[in-house]
């Protein structure tokens, strides 16, 4: 089961595998415009096919790849390990691109790119990028919580589907299913990998057992990612994401609400598992720069990861140009290399490397966390709870309804009658973008609407289909806005927003609370701004909302 005599058992292999490709995975594949719904697991399907064949071809070659220059001769051993090496440099600079891409738009808004490679490539570097029975014993420690937390948020997320997505069918042809299928086989590239870690692997001659059960786990999962991902936002729905597995996250709540942006925390997880997939481009470099000698170089090669990520992140080089390059380039040189090892098949042995610091790997984890929201302080920051969207005369207003914290948690002191700011600021725009920008030009703390409870909707806006179509389109952009907030409509929005801090603490927990703290609450009422950008994708009737009524200073909803 455990790792014993410098080996790692096919159960800590398993597990490395899943670890390895789990998060980087949901993150792009499912954005894949050939890959959506039930089209997406028919590809899965037939792509996987052909894998599970070439895995028991890899597991064969074992000792082919033990000794390079025995098998390729000493020239083309290095030609082979330059070829790979370059693969590999290729990979973690993808990789550093969407760690930096997903932490700035999810976890730290605004975080610097150079902060966030340099810190994933050192942590990586010295954590999971050395020694496979320490990454073995590190992937078996994590890969209950991690699985287990994605597990939670599937199960969460079948609430989420609407049957009547499920119906939708995109256009299937030929060509469209053989590129798809190829993309699938593309994606999986990293298991040439594998033959150069089969010696230190327990009974590696049938290790291919082991090797396709992590893979057909993948492709379930990539399968059920694609049917739910279909069913909450219907396939036109999902030409509009770009990392669809984050928009899913954000409308999943865990019961009772007790946890705010729960989000957050399975994008942790998913960004964990994206860290141990760069530890492991770090890994399989130690390996082939030892088995020609090569040693010196792991620093070098580490640095070349490092600095091409920064290079293409300066420039603006697109994430996507990784899949078309794997496709043409380096999957037809990757099979030719594997056929000339497979006529010149030689026994050797392998030797067993050891890493360095393993907890480093966790640090970069605790960073996410420690460094808050890109260096503001959450006194410096305004938590609307509740936001106000109305278009009259040709423009929008909204009103962010910010709570008085020191009133409303009794730590501050009652300010003195007459010295009160206004409860009730109406900003207007031509846009949302530009009222958001008058209110930081008008505002000293920064404008924070990742704790946004609620959206109190104008019948002005409601009215008006364009005005209401680019709002929702903002919002749908901003990644701070979680798919989850609940939507009411009225049209009394200045007198509902002014009792805000006022009459009331928090409006937008009063308007969730009448719906919500009931013994049968009606879960039909509790719409969220998702259903909204679901109705809009695919052309259907937006869904009717709670309307909110003031009388005097009491608030009611209908």
């Amino acid at each position: 089961m455990f790792a014993d005599n410098q080996k790692i058992s096919h159960r800590q292999l398993f597990r490395q595998l899943v670890m390895s490709f789990l998060g980087i995975y949901l993150l792009c594949i499912p954005g894949w415009q050939s890959l959506e719904g039930r089209r997406g697991v028919l590809c899965v399907g037939i792509g996987l096919l052909f894998l599970f064949f070439y895995i028991i071809y890899l597991v064969r070659l074992n000792h082919s790849y033990t000794n390079l220059d025995k098998t390729f001769g000493k020239i083309g051993g290095r030609i082979i390990v330059l070829v790979y090496l370059s693969y590999l440099v290729f990979t973690g600079i993808f990789l550093l691109r969407i760690i930096a891409a997903v932490v700035a738009r999810f976890l730290v808004t605004g975080a610097n790119a150079v902060m966030v490679m340099g810190l994933a490539v050192v942590f990586c570097y010295l954590g999971s990028g050395q020694g496979l029975e320490r990454r073995g014993r590190m992937a078996e420690a994590v890969f209950p919580l991690v699985v287990g937390a994605l597990f939670l948020m599937f199960f969460l997320a079948l609430s989420k589907v609407n049957l009547g997505y499920l119906q939708q069918s995109a256009s299937v042809s030929w060509p469209q299913l053989g590129w798809g299928s190829y993309g699938i086989f593309c994606a999986f590239a990293p298991l040439i990998l594998i033959p150069f870690t089969l010696g230190t692997v327990q009974k590696p001659s049938s290790a291919h057992g082991v090797i396709i059960g992590a893979v057909g786990l993948l492709g379930g999962i990539l399968s059920l990612t694609f049917i739910l991902l279909q069913g909450t936002f219907g396939l036109p729905g999902l030409l509009y994401k770009s990392f669809p597995m984050i928009d899913l996250m954000s409308g999943v709540n865990i019961p009772g609400d007790f946890l705010e942006r729960v989000d957050v925390f399975w994008i942790i997880f998913l960004m964990f598992s994206v860290l141990f997939a760069l530890g492991s481009v770090f890994f399989y470099q130690n390996e082939l720069l030892s088995r020609v000698h090569w040693e010196k170089g792991r620093l070098f090669a580490a640095f070349l990861v490092l600095a091409g990520g920064l290079v293409c992140a300066h420039m603006g080089v697109s994430a996507r140009y990784y899949g078309q390059i794997l496709e043409r380039y380096y999957i037809p040189v990757f099979l030719l290399i594997s056929l000339i090892a497979g006529l010149r098949l030689g026994k050797n042995e392998k030797k067993a490397k050891w890493g360095k610091a393993l907890i480093g790997i966790l640090g970069l984890i605790l960073l996410f966390f420690l460094n808050g929201c890109c260096g503001v302080e959450p006194e410096n920051r305004a938590f609307p709870l509740i936001v106000s969207i109305d278009y009259t005369d040709g423009e929008y207003k909204v009103i962010y309804g910010i709570p008085d914290l020191s009133n409303t948690t009794g730590q501050g002191k009652k300010e003195e009658s007459g010295s009160q700011e206004p409860r009730v600021t109406v900003y207007t725009g031509a846009s949302i973008r530009e009222i958001e920008e008058e209110f930081d030009k008008s505002q000293k703390n920064y404008l924070d609407l990742g704790h946004v409870k609620a959206f109190m909707l104008g019948a002005g806006l409601m009215e008006n289909k364009e005005a209401f179509t680019k709002c929702l389109a903002y919002l749908e952009n901003n990644p701070t806005i979680a798919g989850s907030i609940k939507v009411f409509q009225s049209s009394q929005v200045e007198e509902a927003m002014s009792l805000n801090g006022n009459e009331i603490d928090s409006l937008g927990e009063y308007l969730i609370g009448i719906l919500e703290n009931k013994p049968n609450p009606d879960r039909k009422a509790q719409v969220t701004i998702q259903k909204f950008y679901n109705a809009w994708h695919n052309q259907e009737e937006f869904p009717k909302v709670p309307r909110v009524n003031v009388r005097g200073t009491q608030v009611y909803l209908e």
